[in-house]
């Protein structure tokens, strides 16, 4: 079993995002930690199914499909059913590319929230 990696990379929308992948016997776990609170596993395996990417995971890992799990908003875990680490790097630079760009244009714009919070400060 390899040692766990951390990395960080900096999306167009997201902006930056720390990765985390750490190895086990019957598959790889990624941590997902972004600055803004923009994760919602339900969105995210909803909109999977409507764009494709769940075709893409099954053909990927052989039938089988990643589990998902949004802790926090800013936070999420991704399961990988797969060990082999070109297999797993491949799919995480699909899904966050992925994250950057097919479900990040359905999240609402932060702007929305800010701009009434700092019109009643006035």
């Amino acid at each position: 079993m390899a040692a766990t990696s951390t990395g960080e990379r900096t999306l167009r929308n997201f902006g930056k995002i720390k990765i985390t992948a750490e190895p086990h016997v019957n598959g790889t776990v990624y941590y997902l930690a972004a600055d803004k609170p923009l994760f919602d596993g339900e969105r995210i395996s909803k909109l999977s199914k409507e764009t494709g990417l769940q075709q893409k995971e099954l053909e990927l890992f052989g039938g089988k499909e990643p589990g998902l799990k949004s802790v926090i908003p800013n936070r999420l875990i991704v399961e990988l059913p797969c060990t082999e680490s070109s297999v797993c790097t491949k799919y995480m630079n699909i899904f966050i590319e992925w994250l950057d760009s097919e479900y990040f244009k359905t999240l609402p714009k932060i702007e929305d929230f800010e701009e009434p919070i700092q019109q009643s400060r006035s």
